[in-house]
């Protein structure tokens, strides 16, 4: 929940439409508590303060085990209940009808009809053009530029992109694939595939898989190619190993990447069966 909140990925939704629907689950309570939505992290750090007090054992055995308040409810069927609501809402629009005086009457269709052409009726040029709208001269010519920096950790090159993430890590750990023999190149998605979907030597795949929810914004990895730049035959091919996680889950994160590449069961081929099988239906 940490980690959503704070990485606000809302997909193809802008984010400032889905922040201000976040707002009004709150502002139509109460009108004090409008910005309450942007300060949930602060509520997570107390729950974690709390982890290890009894805290939750004492929510749950308060509101759930010694709760004295329950509601049963039950939903059964009726046959021809919809067309019985039907006949219902005829009789009383029928007897509505059947109360109002010919002018009454009239007042209402000619409101209809009003509606409708006020509907249906286009905008002015006027109107139109009273909407903001964006120019190319409102688009800034020039390129973000990107802030990298390169450096080396043990003779393995390291680049490094300062931005701010809100204090979220995007690690990338990329292995060049030009040493594999041509013949095992259509292994190399299989092998992608294994990785992290196999036992470890010490755990179960779903056990792996508990870690990385727990302790990261997950961990992925992918085949990837990078182009040569000025030609369009000349490339690199890469395996790329994706985490993201919060700066205090950066040690376990790593460990759980270095498990991930190293300690895995490729051996266990009633798993790599299951993964084959699983890969080609998919």
């Amino acid at each position: 929940m940490s980690f959503e909140y704070r990485e606000a990925d809302f997909r193809q939704f802008p984010k400032g439409l889905m922040y201000s629907l976040q707002m009004l689950s709150t502002w139509i309570y109460d009108e004090d508590a409008v910005f309450s939505t942007f300060h949930e992290d602060e509520i997570i750090e107390t729950l974690k303060r709390k982890i290890g007090t009894r805290y939750f054992e004492e929510l749950i055995q308060t509101y759930l085990l010694d709760n004295t308040h329950c509601a049963i409810l039950a939903l059964v069927p009726e046959r021809g209940l919809n067309q019985k609501k039907e006949e219902a809402l005829r009789e009383k629009l029928a007897a509505y009808k059947a109360s109002l005086n010919e002018k009454e009457i009239q007042d209402i269709i000619d409101a209809t009809k009003h509606l409708k052409l006020y509907q249906e009726e286009p905008s002015t040029k006027e109107e139109l053009e009273s909407i903001p709208m964006l120019t190319r001269d409102d688009i800034e010519k020039k390129a973000m530029p990107i802030k990298v920096s390169e450096f080396k950790e043990a003779g393995i090159s390291m680049l490094h992109h300062d931005y701010q993430t809100n204090g979220i890590i995007y690690l990338k750990y990329v292995f060049r694939l030009n040493h594999c023999p041509k013949e095992l190149v259509p292994y190399v998605g299989l092998f992608n595939a294994c990785l992290g979907y196999v036992n470890m030597e010490n755990k179960s795949f779903l056990e792996f898989a508990n870690d990385v929810n727990i302790e990261t914004g997950g961990i992925s990895s992918r085949v990837h190619t990078y182009g040569k730049r000025g030609s369009s035959k000349e490339y690199t091919p890469v395996l790329v190993i994706d985490a993201k996680l919060l700066y205090e889950q950066l040690p376990k994160a790593m460990e759980l990447v270095k498990e991930m590449m190293t300690k895995g069961k490729l051996d266990e081929t009633k798993r790599l069966y299951e993964i084959i099988l699983e890969w080609r239906n998919f």
